[in-house]
This record gives C-alpha cells, structure tokens and sequence, in this order.
C-alpha cells in the first residue's frame, strides 16, 4: 500500500474514532439527568499578553493594550473551552452572550 493510502486510511480510522466518540458522548449527555447539571460559563472578551513589571505596577487608571481588535468576537467558555464565537449585548438591564458561531476555533 503506497505512503498516501496509508495516510488516508489513517485520517479516515481518526474520524471515525472522533465521530463515534462525539455520538457516544451526545447520548450521554442528552440523558435527563444531565440536562440540569450547572455549568460555570464565563465571556472572553480579550486577551493580550503583558510582563510581571505591568501588572506590578498596576493602578487605578492604568491602560493595559490588548492584542484583540475593536469588533472581533468574545467567546463564551465553558470549563475553560471555548464553545461559541458571539457578542457581548444587553437585555432588560443585564449583559447576555449572543452566539454568532458555533466551535472553538478562537486561535
């Protein structure tokens, strides 16, 4: 079998691997007694990368640049994965999380 069968042959074993995996855990977890377990969700809304003599020096009006760009998307995480792309809104008096997508391809 040539080198490119074989690596086909591999990709495709890891998708199913990964497929019957996601289904298993779909089952699991649309059991009922899963369906009310609280989950700690949290919105990233930017990140940037500062050293231990900025945050040392930190003060009330401080300024700290972020590598994330006005408009990008903030996601939402769950035990800290992110599950979905979105936006910040308000509703009724209260921050709500809009999801516009749908994964965690935030990198």
């Amino acid at each position: 079998m040539g080198s490119s069968k074989v690596e086909n042959r591999s990709a495709d074993l890891a998708h199913s691997v990964r497929t019957d995996r996601a289904s298993a855990l779909e089952e699991l977890f649309s059991r009922p007694e899963f369906q009310e377990l609280p989950l700690e969700l949290s919105a990233l809304l930017a990140k940037g990368v500062g050293s231990l003599g900025e945050i040392r020096d930190l003060e009330v009006g401080s300024q700290i640049p972020l590598d994330t760009q006005v408009g990008d998307p903030a996601w939402l995480v769950a035990g800290g994965q992110a599950i979905a792309a979105g936006e910040v809104v308000e509703v009724q008096g209260r921050l709500a999380f809009r999801v516009t997508r749908l994964g965690e391809d935030h990198e």
